[in-house]
């Protein structure tokens, strides 16, 4: 059972980079090389969290945020894939044999995660952007107090949303990472598996370069080095 000693810690970093990646911070700390490094800090393991996080940072190589673009959660596939390689990994007992099928599980749940965040997080957003609305007018009435408000509101809002997801995602992807872990490995081992996931990744390129087609060449090259990173590992 995963305990809230690790739940909570992770879910608040999640929440704060969170911040930073949807308000004006902009520290840049969200980006998942960052939130990989960092999740590992406070899980005490650095090193795998630092290459589940540089694992997903190389996928999107070149991805900028743009406010209304339809892009994943980054800071969020970032900590979840750390977080969930690196506590599958402490309760396998760092079994090599099978830390590539961990790690193809973990980036898998990050990334899903991150989609399903982004469409929660919209979802949320448009249905409290009427309660922003009075906000607003009132500042244009000279009210500018009412700016510091949303400024809060907004802050808040984002910093709930990760630690909520975060709390939320991180004990189901425990859990059906270390079953499918368990299950598979009784099937085919654990490398073989490498080849049985990495046509997935390869469809998720493809539908990433069909939302945002200018980055084409930017997501192929980063698929083509995880590749090569998770084949070689």
């Amino acid at each position: 059972m995963l305990g809230l000693g690790f739940i909570i810690p992770v879910s608040l970093l999640g929440g704060a980079l969170c911040v930073d990646f949807r308000t004006s911070l902009r520290l840049m700390l969200s980006q998942p090389i960052c939130g990989g490094l960092l999740t590992g800090l406070i899980l005490g393991e650095p090193f795998n969290g630092l290459l589940a996080g540089t694992l997903i940072q190389i996928m999107f190589l070149g991805n900028f945020f743009v406010r209304g673009a339809k892009t994943l959660d980054l800071p969020i596939a970032g900590v979840i894939s750390a977080a969930l390689f690196v506590l599958v990994d402490i309760k396998l007992a760092g079994d090599v044999s099978i830390a590539a099928m961990v790690m193809i599980w973990a980036l898998s749940f990050g990334l899903l995660a991150g989609w399903f965040g982004y469409f929660i997080y919209r979802t949320l957003f448009f249905k409290l952007s009427g309660a922003v609305e009075p906000i607003i007018k009132k500042a244009m009435e000279g009210k500018l107090w009412y700016l510091s408000l949303l400024n809060f509101f907004m802050v808040a809002f984002n910093f709930l949303y990760g630690f909520v997801v975060l709390m939320v995602v991180l004990p189901v992807g425990y859990k059906t990472i270390l079953y499918f872990v368990s299950t598979s490995w009784r099937l085919t081992g654990s490398v073989e598996l490498l080849y049985i996931f990495l046509p997935f990744i390869g469809v998720g390129s493809l539908l990433r370069i069909q939302i945002l087609k200018s980055q084409g060449f930017w997501f192929i090259s980063g698929f083509l080095i995880s590749a090569m990173v998770l084949v070689f590992m």
